[in-house]
């Protein structure tokens, strides 16, 4: 399974949202997603993976944003 593929169910599942209309692109505002929503985004991620994300040092504001962040953390 992608790593989007993976944000897109988990988001599914947490915002009541339809799978099929998350893209890469979409804008975590858009999904109601605020500054608190994406720190218990993330610790749902983290729980989930079983690994600490980076500190990101760009700014996430879509799907792929928080992909490439969990990718970026994986353990080598």
């Amino acid at each position: 399974m992608t790593t989007l593929n993976l944000l897109y169910q988990l988001i599914a599942k947490r915002l009541n949202r339809d799978i099929d209309k998350l893209a890469p692109d979409t804008l975590l505002e858009s999904l109601g997603i605020d500054s608190l929503g994406m720190a218990e985004l993330l610790f749902d991620l983290e729980d989930h993976l079983n690994f600490k994300l980076v500190t990101p040092t760009n700014p996430i504001k879509t799907i792929k944003d928080v992909a490439d962040l969990v990718d970026a953390s994986r353990p080598k």
